[in-house]
């Protein structure tokens, strides 16, 4: 018996709802494209090469374990690249109406999921090579954060995912925009569009360079290894160690920033009706659109190099992602006068930044404090048990790590402030421990507002908030008045603040 999954609850709302254009009373039922297996098996190319070529060597070189017998292993792994797209293809359904979307798979056993268009709070569409040589691309709508409630198409062609967006579009903006031509809702707004240097400077910033350069020089030594050069290679190194060591670490930092620059390449990111739209990649592509109604705040990163270069990392909490903390990269390391004009103009009006009142210098001496003040005395710590054989040295490191972590803790909680704007429509969690960080908060966004308190002074408060999953922001050093004055920011909902109106985007 086919079995139902609501990851939304219907709508008993029986409000006329618009229908989906281009098609027959605003439903669209369909397959996956016939593309679609052909694509999966360009896309399947490197991996299936990979198997061929393992079980090839291991069947022809005398002397290795398992010899021929290394196909019962690779052969159901080729076998399952073939059948997989043919079964996909043949056992995924499609239906969109102009209230939700849903998915039918299964051959034997049927799985419906269901989605509410209301519900959707972001949409992602990657283009991997394969399936850009085809015309297609993998299209996910997220919801709340958790990877059940997602829904992933592996492929769409561009007039089905039309469809999608569309009737995604029409369900937001009918309960949002009622009165608003569809040519006043084209508009966009492009708020940052990044430069190869950017770029490039993000790479250094985040590390990203090492990572992307080590993987690919771990690679290098597998094919060495594979094709018999990694004698020549050793006797290189031994030759002329320091050389060869300068050598591969700039091949490992330049290999890093192009595959850096190459996966974020023609970054953008674009206002427009629905909210925000991030684009980037070169060979694999990705376009991200994140509904200002998913968008709980604005967080803003610099750690204790950006510090010194006077940069600033933004990134979107929003309800749909569970990663890290809940946040979706908007701009990679900037100015500080970007990153202003950017979170006054187009995301949180108002908003107090500590940037804009902490020099660099400042915040990279701060940093370098809080480092110290946390790794001295545990590693004085370890040094002791150096010489004190009296207790195991376990016990030593396990007691500065524990140490360690209590002294962040501490040094988190006391330095954790928050700013109100004047008005008391906008404010900002921050703390400079170690790597700076500052929470923007939407008031809408706030569940629940926590206080301890000894006496009549508040000493340290808590903003519960959802971004993919609950959160909460710690703070102290907050005056009675300030308190009462950010409750009553949070109990109210304005409507402005979570329905953008007509003029409201029109200003925008």
């Amino acid at each position: 018996m086919p079995w139902r999954l609501l990851f939304a609850a219907r709508s008993s709302s029986n409000r006329r709802r618009p229908v989906v254009a281009s098609s027959t009373n605003g439903v669209l039922s369909t397959k996956l494209p016939n593309s679609y297996v052909l694509a999966a098996y360009v896309q399947t190319i490197p991996r299936t090469a990979a198997l061929l070529l393992c079980g090839f060597v291991l069947s022809t070189t005398p002397g290795i374990w398992p010899g021929v017998w290394v196909w019962i292993l690779v052969g159901p792994l080729i076998l399952a690249h073939v059948v997989a797209p043919l079964y996909t293809r043949g056992t995924y359904h499609i239906l969109v109406t102009p209230d939700e979307v849903s998915i039918r798979t299964g051959l034997f056993t049927i799985h419906t999921r269901t989605l509410e268009w209301q519900s959707v709070s972001a949409l992602d569409v990657t283009s991997p090579w394969g399936l850009r040589l085809f015309g297609l691309s993998q299209v996910t709508l997220g919801q709340a954060g958790d990877g059940a409630t997602r829904f992933e198409f592996p492929a769409l062609d561009a007039a089905t995912y039309a469809e999608v967006r569309r009737a995604w579009d029409a369900a937001k903006d009918h309960d949002r925009l009622p009165a608003i031509a569809a040519a006043e809702l084209s508009t966009h707004e492009v708020i940052y569009r990044s430069s190869i240097v950017d770029l490039l400077i993000a790479s250094i910033v985040y590390g990203q360079f090492a990572l992307a350069g080590g993987a690919l020089a771990l690679s290098a030594s597998d094919l060495l290894n594979s094709v018999g050069l990694s004698a020549v290679a050793q006797s290189v190194i031994t030759v002329s160690p320091v050389v060869s060591a300068l050598a591969i670490a700039a091949v490992v930092t330049a290999g890093g920033l192009v595959v850096s620059a190459v996966r974020l390449h023609g970054f953008i990111a674009i206002k427009n009706r629905e909210g925000i739209t991030i684009r980037y990649g070169l060979i694999n592509t990705k376009d991200r659109t994140i509904h200002s109604d998913a968008v709980s705040g604005v967080l803003l990163k610099r750690n204790l190099v950006e510090s010194v270069i006077g940069r600033v990392r933004l990134s979107l909490l929003t309800r749909d992602s569970a990663t890290g903390l809940g946040t979706n990269l908007i701009l990679p390391s900037l100015p500080h006068a970007i990153v202003t004009r950017v979170l006054t103009e187009t995301l949180m009006q108002n908003a107090p930044t500590r940037y804009a009142r902490v020099s660099g210098a400042q915040a990279a001496t701060c940093s370098l404090v809080s480092m110290l003040l946390v790794a001295v005395p545990p590693i004085a710590v370890v040094v002791w048990s150096l010489y004190d054989p009296s207790l195991p040295r376990y016990f030593h490191l396990l007691f500065g790590g524990a140490l360690a972590v209590v002294l962040y803790s501490i040094g988190w909680l006391s330095t954790a402030t928050i700013s109100l704007a004047p008005d008391g429509r906008a404010f900002a969690v921050s703390s400079p421990f170690i790597s700076e960080r500052e929470w923007h908060l939407a008031p809408s966004s706030i569940h629940v507002l926590s206080t301890v308190t000894l006496g009549s002074t508040p000493l340290f408060s808590r903003l519960h908030y959802y971004a993919g999953k609950p959160r909460s922001a710690w703070f102290a050093r907050i005056g009675m008045t300030d308190l009462h004055r950010l409750a009553a920011s949070a109990s109210t909902r304005d409507v402005a603040q979570t329905q953008p109106t007509k003029r409201n985007l029109e200003a925008n």
